[in-house]
Formats: structure tokens, C-alpha cells, sequence
């Protein structure tokens, strides 16, 4: 059998998911061709997938000396710098692989949550934006987009995003839940109240939506219905700190101390910082 008969069957091995055989395929060739940028690319990926990123990063860069014009071998070194925090690195790998090929829409992506973690938000949100134009039915990135506006301030191109968001994706609780955050800082009460319901009937296994939901309610003066989400919030995450504060705050807007105290101690006891 000579070495492309060999790289075919190595090649399906890899797509069927049985890697190991295919990494060991991919080693039996390189025995004869060393400096195959192909096999040491394809090599590279099945490191990557099995876990050894050293190796894997170790094979790309060889497969990248030998032919620099791969843009997927950039983009995958790109992905592992990623997760080693390697973020500088990273950056430069996925942006070789733009340079090479502008459609590569999650190279975009990266670049964002590499800028967004860095706190360069302006960065970050220029490279969702690229992203966004190449994927436009992206609900995912429209929610990124919109947390990283309201981080901004901007919370009307924040609005904009979600509510884009939850058209494309009328079942993304996440997005109902960022929404209705916005429109509770605005104090837009019955619009968040709206968006909070609709999380928790999406998701009802919603945690911090039933306690957003409680604390929209509790600000327009819907006490018993506040408690009521503060302790289905609870059932969900019985060590929820801001539902048992929160609870303990709507307990004294009642009048009833004694419970108030006990569900303000229970949430000091987990979270001091809520003295």
C-alpha cells in the first residue's frame, strides 16, 4: 500500500471518528514524508482532537512553515493558543486565516471573544459585527453583541440585539432574560416583566429569570407575586444568595420581620457582600 492509499483510509478513520487509528496512519506516512504539509496539517487536528495541544501545536506550525497558505491550519492553531490564553498568538493565527480566507466566519467570532475577555470591547464588537454580516441569523452573536452594548451603556443598540435575537430565535431564554435587564434598568417594569415570563415558560429550570422576574415585580409593587418567583427561584438554586436577599428585602416591605431576618441571614451566610 503506498502513502496515498494509506492517507484515504487514514482520511476516513478521521472523518468515522476512529482518530487514534487515523493519528497513527498520519505517523506511518510521515515516516517516508516528513515534511508533507498536508498529513502534518491533518495530524495536527487529530492531536487537537484527542488532546494533545502541545503536539498539536507543535505539527501546525510545521505544517504552517511548509505551506503558509492553509487558512483552516491557522484558524485551529488559532483555536488552541485560544484555550491556552495564549490570546496575542491566537489573534495573529486568526487573522492569517481572514487574510486567507474572508469568509471564515468563525474566525471572526474568536477574534471577538478574545477582545471581549480582554476588556477591549470595541475591538471585540467589531469582529462580532464581521462575524454577524458573514452569519446573520446568528441569535448568539446578536446576544453577545447585546450584553457587550449594555456593558457600554448603549442600551438602546442593546435592545436592538436582543430583540433581534429572540425574532430569529423565539425560544432563546437567555436573550428574553437580557432584554428584560435592560428594560428593568430603564424602568420599564411591565416590558421586563413580559420578557422575564417569557424566559421562565421557555426555561422553566431558569434560576436567575425567576429572580429577575421577582425583582421587576417587587419594584412595581407585585409583593406576594415577587415572593412567590423569589422562592421558585430558590426551589431551582436553593444557595441563589440574591433570591434569598431579595426575598428577605420584599419580606420587610411587607411588614413581616421575622422572615425577612431569616432569609437576609441566609443570604449573608453564603454571600457576606450582601451586608
Amino acid at each position: 500500500m503506498n502513502n496515498d492509499e494509506k492517507l484515504q483510509i487514514a482520511i476516513q478513520h478521521h472523518q468515522t471518528g476512529n482518530v487514534k487509528q487515523a493519528e497513527y496512519m498520519y505517523r506511518d506516512i510521515l515516516k517516508t514524508e516528513p515534511d508533507n504539509p498536508y498529513v502534518l496539517y491533518l495530524i495536527g487536528i487529530a492531536y487537537l482532537e484527542i488532546g494533545l495541544y502541545d503536539v498539536a501545536v507543535e505539527h501546525l506550525n510545521k505544517s504552517l512553515q511548509l505551506n503558509p497558505n492553509n487558512p483552516e491550519a491557522y484558524y485551529n492553531l488559532g483555536t488552541i493558543l485560544q484555550d491556552m490564553k495564549q490570546f496575542d498568538e491566537a489573534a495573529k493565527c486568526y487573522q492569517n486565516s481572514i487574510q486567507l480566507n474572508p469568509g471564515l466566519v468563525d474566525a471572526y467570532y474568536n477574534l471577538g471573544t478574545i477582545f471581549q475577555e480582554l476588556g477591549q470591547l470595541d475591538k471585540a464588537v467589531t469582529y462580532y459585527q464581521k462575524s454577524l454580516q458573514l452569519d446573520p441569523d446568528s441569535y448568539d452573536i446578536l446576544n453577545i453583541l447585546g450584553v457587550i452594548y449594555q456593558q457600554k451603556g448603549q442600551f438602546d443598540e442593546a435592545i436592538c440585539c436582543y430583540q433581534e435575537a429572540v425574532h430569529i430565535n423565539p425560544n432563546f431564554s437567555e436573550a428574553f432574560n437580557n432584554l428584560g435587564n435592560i428594560l428593568q434598568e430603564k424602568e420599564l417594569f411591565d416590558e421586563a416583566i413580559c420578557c422575564y415570563q417569557k424566559a421562565v415558560q421557555i426555561n422553566p429550570s431558569f434560576s436567575e429569570a425567576f429572580n429577575n422576574l421577582g425583582n421587576a415585580l417587587q419594584k412595581n409593587w407585585h409583593l406576594d407575586e415577587a415572593i412567590a418567583s423569589y422562592h421558585k427561584a430558590l426551589q431551582l438554586k436553593p444557595d441563589n444568595s440574591e433570591a434569598l436577599n431579595n426575598l428577605g428585602t420584599a419580606f420587610k416591605e411587607k411588614g413581616q420581620f421575622d422572615k425577612s431576618l431569616q432569609y437576609l441571614q441566609k443570604a449573608l451566610k453564603i454571600n457576606p457582600s450582601h451586608i
